[in-house]
């Protein structure tokens, strides 16, 4: 994440930003000043999904995705970074873990909105 921030803004290029994404964030370790350092014009979007406690940081694939809640990441911590860092847009839930995304489609929905709604959002972890 700092590299891209640092490439963006060396670059100054408009209408462009970085998506953050919990699953990466936690498989890269977790760090919260990846987040805080990017500034509140860098983050355009976040996706949010967990990461089994069962893995070690380098053995985390798309397949070990979990629904927000579900897994060992800290979203405190996730959360308070993003507001930190000024981060006050949407999230999107984005699983690729192919026994969840067997689910029917209306089942996860509902999932994705209890999960995402009883993890966290920015401003109740920033209390």
């Amino acid at each position: 994440m700092p590299q891209l921030a640092e490439l963006l803004h060396d670059t100054r290029a408009k209408g462009v930003g970085m998506l953050v994404d919990s699953f990466h964030w936690a498989a890269a370790g977790a760090d919260p000043a990846h987040i805080t350092g990017l500034g509140p014009d860098v983050i355009t979007h976040v996706q949010i999904a967990d990461a089994a406690a069962d893995r070690a940081v380098g053995g985390l694939t798309d397949a070990h995705r979990l629904f927000p809640g579900d897994g060992a990441l800290n979203w405190t911590v996730f959360a308070d970074a993003l507001t930190q860092a000024g981060y006050a847009g949407a999230v999107s839930v984005e699983l690729f873990n192919p026994d969840l995304r067997a689910l029917p489609a209306g089942e996860i929905g509902r999932l994705s909105h209890h999960a995402a709604t009883r993890c966290w959002t920015p401003a109740e972890a920033s209390r």
